[in-house]
């Protein structure tokens, strides 16, 4: 039995503008080309997600709800946590081992430097994904709490430029 893990970097954003949130920023038009060309990517090589866990910042948002429009998964197959917006590695690595064990694969949409410490982490090497960078792994266990700290790299699109 195995489990894949899909992990993403927001789309490209637009600077933060004076008296704006960093939470509340936006794709840029580049952003939105990214992920919507990512999303088609992600159907047609048959990298679909059974669950996607997505911090609910603005840009990791809209970078979800691009590529959604793809992927078809039913919404209640999509969850966005306030909780992950600047969480830690620690925090994404306790919501995957919170998981279903019926989920057989998930996606984890996120900021930097989180997103790409576990992408390190998993890869056992230094990764550092750009907007809209997206990476798979592939862990031989039945449980998501068994999930090791190193996997088996199965796909990495660095950027859908």
């Amino acid at each position: 039995m195995t489990k894949k893990v899909y992990l993403l970097r927001h789309a490209q954003t637009a600077g933060k503008q004076a008296g704006q949130l960093d939470y509340d920023r936006e794709l840029t038009p580049e952003g939105e080309r990214q992920a919507n060309n990512l999303g088609m990517l992600m159907m047609k090589s048959a990298l679909v997600p059974e669950f996607i866990l997505s911090s609910s910042s603005a840009r990791t948002r809209r970078t979800t709800e691009l590529i959604h429009e793809d992927l078809q998964l039913p919404s209640s197959q999509i969850l966005f946590l306030d909780s992950l917006y600047e969480a830690s590695t620690a925090a994404w690595i306790q919501e995957l081992k919170q998981l279903p064990d019926t989920l057989k694969s998930v996606m984890f949409v996120g900021h930097n430097p989180a997103i790409s410490h576990l992408a390190s982490l998993f890869a056992n090497r230094p990764i550092d994904l750009p907007t809209c960078g997206f990476i798979g792994f592939e862990f031989s266990v039945s449980i998501w709490q068994d999930l090791p700290a190193v996997g088996i790299e199965i796909v990495q699109i660095p950027n859908t430029h």
